[in-house]
This record gives structure tokens, sequence and C-alpha cells, in this order.
């Protein structure tokens, strides 16, 4: 495109500008010409990425997930949940200690209660795994959540500290 166009351009600039479109003209095809493709090649690519991972995952349903912490962490798990469906994972629930958040809705999934309410029958959120995700919750806190869980006998994980990443006590690849 920017070739063609500086073609036009000296065309037009060795025969005279009578017999050329303006130069406000020659720039903005170049300029609509360069947004158009740029448009088209990321649709295509969009469209290729949803594609692809359709056909490698094509009967897989995502596990039902519950996260504990409705903080930044949790916020940006189910993000990453719902925008990237090979990790077969749906956040269907948030829970977390904060009362202000109850009720409300992060990422279009509802925060539901403290983590205490996984225990209530009347839920039947049907959990096929629950990640905690409170980094900076006291060791007594987590292990009490994790009591809650053995209880319910689901699968569960949890985010490391960023304190557990730094002395590498964790690892990121974990």
């Amino acid at each position: 495109m920017f070739t063609s166009s500086l073609f036009v351009y000296g065309i037009s600039s060795q025969l005279g500008w009578a017999y050329a479109p303006p130069r406000g003209v020659v720039v903005a095809d170049f300029s609509f010409s360069l947004i158009g493709l740029a448009v088209l090649r990321l649709m295509l690519c969009r469209m290729g990425s949803h594609r692809a991972v359709a056909e490698h995952h094509p009967h897989q349903r995502a596990r039902r997930a519950g996260i504990i912490g409705a903080g930044l962490v949790g916020t940006t798990l189910a993000q990453e949940f719902a925008n990237r469906r090979e990790l077969g994972l749906q956040a269907v629930a948030f829970f977390d200690d904060d009362r202000s958040k109850w009720r409300h809705r992060i990422q279009n999934v509802p925060v539901i209660g403290p983590p205490e309410a996984l225990l209530n029958d009347c839920l039947n959120l049907e959990l096929e795994e629950v990640i905690i995700a409170m980094p900076s919750a006291s060791a007594r806190r987590v292990a009490e959540i994790v009591r809650t869980l053995e209880q319910l006998q689901v699968r569960f994980s949890t985010v490391p500290s960023f304190y557990e990443l730094a002395t590498g006590q964790a690892r990121v690849c974990q």
C-alpha cells in the first residue's frame, strides 16, 4: 500500500498536479486502506484462533469452578477463564470474607458470601473445583477454608502468595 501510494504521489509530482488527485486524497486513501487492512487481518486472526480452539477441544465441557477471594487475583482468574476456554474452567461463583462484595457480580459472576457458604446445601452450585485466590490471607484463615473444602470433598487448589513466589517456595509454573 505504501509503494502504490508513493507511486501515485511520484507520478503526480512528475506530471504536474493538474493530472493527479490532490495530495490529501492520496494520504487519505493510504490511511483508510491501512486501517481497513489492519481491521480485516485482526478479524481473520480472531476467527481463526476461535476455530482452532474449537477444533482442539471439540467436546470438552468446562469444569464448574468456584473462586474463594473476589479481589484482584480472583477477578483476574475469572477473566482468564472467560478469555481462555482451553483452560477448561468456568467461574460460576465467588466467595469472599468482605461483606460489601456479597450479592454483587464481578466479571458477571455472583459473589455468594463467605467461603463457609459452600456448606449450605441450598446453593446447589455443582462445583467441580474450588480455587483459593487469597494470596494475602493469613495461614490460619487458609487452613480454615481448606478444612471446609475437605469436608465437602471437592477438588481445590490455591494461588500462591507473592512472598512464596519471591522466596522460591512456589514457582510460577506450579
